[in-house]
């Protein structure tokens, strides 16, 4: 795009951020670019394993048997293979929905990751490294799941669903953040960290995974009817501090 070859910025979110995480240990990718920005990785979950890579490629080639393809995702058409990642993504979750464990992930010791690849291996690649998460990111995965949305309306159980969903949120995106940081600083790299705990005043969903994007990225028009921005203004509330995350980002 013109710009500097040598002054590569890679950003990504969730998926994107685990997948940058996973290029930061690989010794061809790491010359290419400087710096990265990972937001909300799902961290503490680590890689996929082959045998749960092969069960879900499995759910995909049903799908698509389903929507009357053959099982060869490389000839389907679209529609199918749309048709057929829902299969499989639905499969995955389980009875409910109460697996929210992401159906695809990059899988342990397939190319071009090494068998054993931990975060450990990212922190010390040397880039500039920028690692955070939301306050409340499991909020998302619990609400999205019928079953559980519905146990969370029972009291005892509700109380019980926030404690799970806070230990979650922590063991998942807060801590294993948190450590790859401490883990880059101590190599010796530039780190900046954050946790963006906004909560809008009517919303259940908190400080949930994807509430900094509409903040990065001031996307007015697609946000501003989000649940997670319930009640909230966007010129009052939501504008001011978005100026304050990009001038933190850029």
């Amino acid at each position: 795009f013109g710009g500097d070859p040598n002054q590569v910025t890679v950003m990504g979110h969730s998926a994107g951020a685990h997948a940058i995480a996973c290029l930061m240990t690989v010794p061809e990718a790491q010359p290419l670019f400087r710096r990265a920005i990972l937001q909300s990785g799902q961290l503490g979950l680590g890689l996929s394993s082959p045998r749960r890579a092969a069960r879900i490629a499995g759910y995909v080639d049903d799908g698509l048997r389903r929507a009357g393809e053959g099982a060869d995702p490389a000839t389907a058409e679209v529609d199918a293979l749309l048709a057929a990642q829902r299969h499989a993504m639905i499969r995955a979750a389980g009875p409910g929905g109460l697996d929210a464990t992401p159906a695809f992930a990059p899988v342990d010791g397939v190319a071009p990751l090494t068998r054993g690849t931990t975060w450990t291996d990212a922190a010390s690649s040397g880039h500039d490294l920028m690692v955070g998460y939301t306050a409340d990111e499991a909020e998302t995965f619990v609400r999205i799941s019928p079953a559980l949305e519905r146990m969370r309306r029972l009291p005892v159980v509700g109380r019980l669903g926030a404690a799970g969903a806070a230990v979650t949120t922590r063991r998942v995106f807060g801590a294993p953040a948190e450590a790859l940081a401490d883990d880059a600083a101590r190599a010796g790299s530039r780190v900046f960290s954050y946790r963006f705990a906004w909560r809008s005043p009517r919303s259940r969903l908190g400080a949930c995974h994807c509430i900094e994007l509409p903040f990065l990225f001031g996307t007015r028009s697609a946000s501003e009817g989000a649940p997670m921005l319930a009640g909230a203004s966007w010129d009052a509330d939501v504008e001011p501090l978005a100026a304050v995350v990009r001038s933190a980002w850029l």
